[in-house]
């Protein structure tokens, strides 16, 4: 969305008039930083949830020339409530943000389903049937054998004395659809899939749900049981995808982020987050090294 709703009365608030005291500047300048917050949030920070934004980040956002830290404070002391969550974001912009997001993805799956539909009926399927139901038959007459040769050639006539025999070419029959792999990317449950995905709209926004899949299928296709050691359990999935994003997060890294690259990061996430299963702020920094951002940010993003 490249728009966001403010409260036409967003002068005359109480908080902000606070925001503007507690950071030593005008009421119009504090609003002015404060919208910029805003529209960085509608870009990055869908659930409104601030408590894993650095404050550098949170004042680059805004602008804030002033002393750090000074604005940052004043935003989550008046702004905020105790758990960091802005007041009136739902309200206002959260959960149009999400209805947005909800909606391409319904378009996409639309898309999807006719452009699957357009498949089934290219192949000669009724149009409700499965795209990869192998053909019993080919409404198509053989034209060519084995050896590529017409088999209409055959159908010429052979005399033999004052006889004229027909030669009967040999049918030969249709061949049937090689079968799908039924065991691709076993390893990545659908349940597992679909809670990636949620996660994934709850902390970053719309992806596609076939292109979130092929990206982390091949990572986890092995069972995980059988799974080499290095690779995360079906438990550490969910939880090493959100550190991933609480990272990218207001960061050099956000530009890149995307399921692929979240996948790939995979191992390195879980191998701290091993490390320090007791420590946010440890464990934060670790991934952080890991992934090769520089910016600092604050535990408990994820």
């Amino acid at each position: 969305m490249n728009w966001i709703k403010v409260s036409v009365s967003i002068s005359r608030d109480t908080s902000v008039d606070a925001l503007a005291d507690d950071c030593g500047i005008v009421t119009p300048l504090a609003v002015g930083h404060w919208v910029m917050v805003l529209t960085a949030m509608a870009e990055g920070v869908l659930d409104g949830d601030l408590s894993g934004v650095l404050d550098t980040t949170l004042e680059k956002w805004a602008m804030w020339k002033g002393r750090k830290g000074r604005f940052a404070a004043a935003v989550r002391a008046h702004l905020c409530t105790p758990e960091g969550i802005v007041r009136s974001w739902a309200k206002y912009n959260g959960s149009k943000l999400n209805e947005l997001a909800s909606d391409a993805e319904r378009k996409r799956a639309e898309r999807e389903r006719r452009r699957q539909e357009r498949l089934r009926t290219s192949a000669g399927h009724p149009p409700d049937s499965p795209a990869d139901i192998p053909r019993t038959s080919d409404p198509r007459p053989p034209l060519r054998d084995e050896t590529r040769r017409d088999v209409r050639e055959q159908q010429q006539q052979v005399t033999t004395g004052n006889a004229a025999v027909a030669v009967v070419p040999a049918v030969v029959p249709a061949r049937a659809r090689p079968p799908r792999s039924v065991a691709a990317f076993a390893g990545f449950s659908k349940p597992l899939c679909d809670a990636v995905y949620a996660k994934w709209l709850e902390k970053a926004g719309a992806v596609d749900y076939a292109r979130l899949r092929k990206a982390f299928g091949p990572i986890l296709a092995q069972p995980e049981a059988e799974r080499p050691p290095g690779l995360p359990r079906d438990a550490e999935v969910v939880p090493a995808v959100a550190q991933y994003l609480a990272c990218a997060l207001g960061t050099s890294e956000a530009r890149f982020r995307t399921p692929e690259r979240c996948a790939e990061r995979l191992g390195t996430i879980v191998h701290e987050m091993r490390l320090h299963p007791d420590d946010a702020e440890a464990r934060l920094r670790g991934c952080l090294w890991s992934l090769g951002i520089t910016e600092l940010r604050s535990a408990g993003a994820a």
